[in-house]
């Protein structure tokens, strides 16, 4: 089929997202994008926030890029200026369908769609359970939670799909917010293995990555945003006993407001030189599989895509076990172990069980389930 022939007959997907970089919910919406075109969709992906040159490079023809550059986003006063962008867009473009994957861009299509703004269908990726979002929202407070409760129940029910990337994610939308099973499809997390492989294996041009190659084992790693949701100062303290036992280095890729207050950790506990925080680097799987140990402390996450991404680079996991997610990957202590959350004692056991163990071939083939 040529492409005029395509052009003519395909249906044409916008994919919008918060951002082209920052975490596992950024890269699974880029590669639902990649996946679509494949597929012989037209696919246009509207980012919120700037993109890197680097990260908006992955996004080859024929999908679309729509960078709205808005720094400033996720201000709730920025909303209406951000619908009326992707409106624009769905209209100018004549698209099909909408696929939103980041939770506050939802909630502006869902309310665009409940006013009967947005006449496309709509279909949300839920990357996060609602319980955790309601905090945030509502905090302690028993009547704003309420209130926000009752409202995205209302906006949930005009969409056409949720989609949960676990069954633990699922089952909270469908509790909390009292949806039909009808509406929420599980759909776990994908990577392309043979494009993560490739990446791993290619050195970055970068001063950090000679530094990386001198630090001293065991190498433990993480990736994630530098948030209060990551938990990296239970990681840290449990590094803290590690290092006295063990020796070695922790290095946390990624960048976010926690960041000062994790420098401050590593002073009092006295590990400069032996914790880095080199900042967001992306793509990460070199610096994962040169790793001994990839380690992921959140007291929340969705699914956890980076576990999925160490496994498949052939670095073995240790992970908080989250409401949802690690326990839906972890599924074999041959595969990776779990500690509870919140927890650096526990943390600290299940390292010290993992790094006494060796690299386990079979950690791979656990990934044939995503």
């Amino acid at each position: 089929m040529s492409e005029v022939e395509r052009s003519s007959t395909a249906s044409h997907i916008l994919v919008a997202t918060n951002a082209l970089e920052g975490g596992g919910a950024q890269r699974s919406n880029l590669n639902l994008a990649t996946g679509l075109a494949k597929l012989g969709f037209l696919v246009t992906v509207v980012t919120i926030r700037p993109a890197e040159p680097e990260t908006a490079a992955i996004l080859a023809a024929p999908i679309a890029l729509v960078d709205l550059g808005e720094s400033r986003w996720p201000r709730w006063t920025r909303a209406f200026s951000v619908l009326r962008e992707v409106l624009r867009i769905v209209r100018a473009r004549e698209v099909d369908a909408v696929i939103s994957g980041s939770f506050g861009l939802n909630h502006v299509l869902l309310t665009a769609r409940a006013l009967r703004v947005l006449r496309r269908p709509l279909i949300v990726i839920e990357h996060l359970g609602i319980r955790f979002r309601l905090d945030v929202l509502g905090g302690k407070r028993r009547i704003v939670r309420q209130l926000f409760r009752a409202l995205l129940s209302v906006l949930y029910r005009r969409v056409d799909r949720v989609i949960a990337v676990s069954h633990g994610v699922g089952l909270e939308f469908e509790n909390e917010l009292r949806l039909t099973q009808k509406s929420v499809e599980v759909v776990h997390n994908g990577i392309n293995l043979e494009e993560t492989s490739k990446l791993s294996q290619q050195k970055p041009m970068s001063d950090f990555a000679d530094v990386f190659q001198l630090l001293e084992h065991p190498r433990i790693i993480s990736v994630g945003r530098l948030e209060p949701q990551k938990a990296q100062w239970d990681l840290i303290q449990a590094f803290a006993r590690i290092r006295e036992s063990h020796g070695g280095s922790l290095t946390i890729l990624g960048e976010g407001s926690a960041r000062d207050g994790l420098e401050n950790l590593v002073q009092r506990l006295g590990l400069e030189g032996t914790v880095h925080l080199p900042g967001h680097i992306t793509p990460p799987y070199w610096y994962v599989a040169n790793s001994d140990l990839f380690v992921l402390s959140s007291v929340a996450e969705g699914f956890g895509l980076v576990l999925v991404e160490s496994l498949a680079v052939g670095t073995p996991v240790v992970s908080t076990d989250c409401p949802s997610g690690p326990s839906e990957i972890l599924v074999d202590p041959a595969v990776g172990r779990l500690a509870p959350v919140a927890d650096p004692d526990a943390l600290t056991l299940a390292i010290e069980d993992a790094l006494a163990s060796a690299r386990t071939p079979s950690a791979f083939s656990a990934l044939k389930r995503f």
